[in-house]
């Protein structure tokens, strides 16, 4: 199996052996590209061990982005509360 990055989407290609991995992480299936793909992070983060270096630096970047996001608000609430 191999996660990779393509424009807004992340792709999965895998067997159809394989096939209860993609959908249990929430991935939907492209009958015309005969591929997984899903193009929430949160999701494509559930099989980062299958990504290669484009995807796996997405999920990460979209990760610290939302952590710093996370801390700014709480920074908010503090000033603010």
């Amino acid at each position: 199996m191999t996660l990779t990055k393509i424009d807004n989407r992340f792709v999965l290609r895998s067997s159809y052996d394989e096939r209860e991995t993609p959908k249990r992480a929430g991935f939907r299936w492209d009958p015309a590209r005969k591929c997984w793909w899903t193009d929430q992070p949160e999701k494509a983060a559930r099989l980062i061990d299958y990504a290669d270096d484009t995807a796996k630096s997405a999920i990460q970047s979209i990760a610290d982005q939302q952590t710093a996001a996370m801390a700014a608000c709480h920074i908010l609430n503090l000033v603010n509360n």
